[in-house]
């Protein structure tokens, strides 16, 4: 990616993102202990509490993303990750007054973004290994129905 696409990405942030009460109310997701369910990964925030036995450990969670190899910018306001088919920022924040971070994730399409969710953790679910975790599993539903769609679909 060129430094005039990323320039674009940024400013397709700053034109939706950059103020909290832009940001689709419908859209957005919280971390909980129902989402962690859903997601498969009660196991993992159990882990959180005792850490990874071994690195071997860890590897073994990883998903099928196809690119999970993310480039990432560190700016004052935000982390964005990007490769070819996602763009991801993620932003610290406040959501009702308690430290939160927001991951706003978008398909990386063509010649536009398309924003895909947004969700927010906080509290107890506010840690780097939460966060992560989530985005992996959700980047790969998101790519999974993608796959279903183009192969059902289209």
């Amino acid at each position: 990616m060129s430094m005039e696409e990323f320039a674009l990405i940024e400013q397709y942030y700053k034109e939706h993102f950059s103020q909290q009460e832009k940001w689709p109310a419908d859209m957005l997701m919280h971390v909980d202990l129902q989402l962690l369910h859903h997601l498969d990964l009660l196991r993992d925030f159990h882990v959180i509490t005792r850490g990874w036995s071994s690195r071997s450990e860890f590897s073994t969670h990883l998903t099928g993303l196809r690119n999970h190899y993310f480039n990432f910018v560190e700016s004052r306001d935000k982390l964005t990750l990007y490769n070819e088919e996602y763009v991801v920022w993620l932003v610290p924040g406040y959501h009702k007054h308690i430290s939160s971070t927001y991951a706003i994730v978008a398909l990386n399409l063509p010649n536009e973004l398309k924003l895909e969710l947004i969700f927010v953790s906080t509290g107890i679910y506010n840690s780097s290994f939460i966060v992560l975790r989530v985005l992996e599993k959700l980047l790969l539903e998101i790519q999974e129905n993608n796959d279903w769609f183009l192969k059902n679909i289209i």
